[in-house]
């Protein structure tokens, strides 16, 4: 696969007005008269611009050949003699993979003939760092995790290799230690979680538990924080590797529960992770909504949150690649698997019968 990305420039000036829209006269332009301007095309600032320019962009795709993924419709496929073009836009920013090398290069110069654009090979897109070789492509944000740990004041920092420390709930004091520790707690944990959701599947539960504390953190809270910043420091080269030889052509996903891990609320924490070609593709690690009065009940909800993800990507990879078997989805409690196989269960095993339905479909 050939990787490219591409920018639009004033992306949202090209598309024409549906809509009668009048404006003052600019700045420069004034002719001292009461008269006002209508506009014909799009301007940046209008609230119809982002959608004329997913349609121009949309139209001029349709045009070349391209259908839209029914799971994505920022998600463009093309595939014709062969050759297949995958396409994702991000606002005016682009990211392509061509089986064919030639193909690529026909595409971006029938875009930049539409359109004004800066094209290269792909190695920087939305924050995430992409090193191609030969037989694998690699993702991580090295330069985010530095930026992050320069404003933290974590850069020179001693590292660590584990994330949490041992105890699994923290005791709340009442106080704003944020303050008293003049902290930015809140920014830290958004600046983590940015890192997270890109490439760091290591990070979710970590994360996911500081989220708790936002409106109130303990000093506790702001110990674990710093730490998460110092295993960040020691492992601020990894990142998800996906390789040609690893790739089976099948969604693998599992999905796993604590219970109770929560001793404040007593609800369980889920956690789902995808792969495709060696690497996760997606995952998450989440409190779950309600209280689980067992550890079967625990991993059901988990299950189910992972069946949902999976249904989704299998959806997303019809037109991507095709895959070889239906995903099958591990889940490492026993119970939890006879029970959402077992066509016969009764009542009183029953978490939410729709849960049990949605993962047997």
């Amino acid at each position: 696969m050939h990787l490219a990305q591409f920018a639009v420039s004033t992306a949202f000036l090209y598309e024409e007005l549906e809509e009668i829209i009048y404006m003052r006269q600019p700045e420069g332009y004034d002719d001292s008269s009461s008269r006002v301007c209508q506009l014909k095309k799009s301007l940046y600032g209008l609230k119809q611009a982002p959608r004329c320019w997913n349609k121009r962009f949309g139209n001029f795709f349709s045009k070349l050949g391209f259908k839209v993924s029914e799971a994505d419709p920022c998600l463009y496929i093309r595939e014709r003699d062969g050759k297949k073009l995958i396409l994702v836009v991000y606002v005016d920013d682009g990211l392509i993979g061509a089986t064919d090398s030639q193909d690529l290069e026909v595409f971006l110069k029938e875009l930049k003939s539409e359109f004004k654009i800066i094209s290269k090979k792909a190695e920087y897109f939305l924050g995430l760092e992409i090193k191609q070789e030969e037989n694998n492509v690699k993702i991580s944000q090295q330069a985010y995790a530095r930026r992050i740990l320069e404003r933290f004041n974590f850069l020179n920092c001693k590292p660590i290799s584990t994330l949490m420390l041992k105890s699994s709930e923290i005791s709340r004091t009442g106080k704003d230690d944020a303050k008293e520790h003049k902290f930015p707690y809140r920014q830290a944990v958004g600046s983590l979680m940015y890192l997270m959701l890109g490439t760091r599947p290591d990070l979710a539960y970590s994360v996911g538990f500081l989220s708790r504390s936002l409106e109130n953190p303990s000093a506790e809270d702001i110990v674990r924080v710093k730490r998460m910043f110092r295993y960040i420091a020691g492992t601020i080269d990894l990142g998800i590797v996906y390789c040609h030889k690893s790739n089976k052509g099948i969604l693998e996903c599992f999905s796993d529960a604590d219970f109770g891990g929560c001793t404040k609320t007593g609800r369980s924490t889920s956690g789902v992770v995808v792969t495709y070609a060696g690497g996760a593709i997606s995952w998450l690690s989440q409190r779950q909504a309600m209280v689980a009065t067992s550890t079967t009940k625990a991993e059901i909800v988990a299950a189910n949150a992972a069946a949902k993800e999976v249904i989704w990507l299998s959806k997303l990879f019809e037109g991507i690649a095709k895959l070889k078997q239906i995903p099958v989805l591990q889940v490492d409690n026993s119970a939890a698997v006879r029970l959402a196989q077992n066509l016969e269960f009764y009542r009183r095993n029953i978490l939410r019968s729709n849960t049990f339905l949605f993962e047997r479909r």
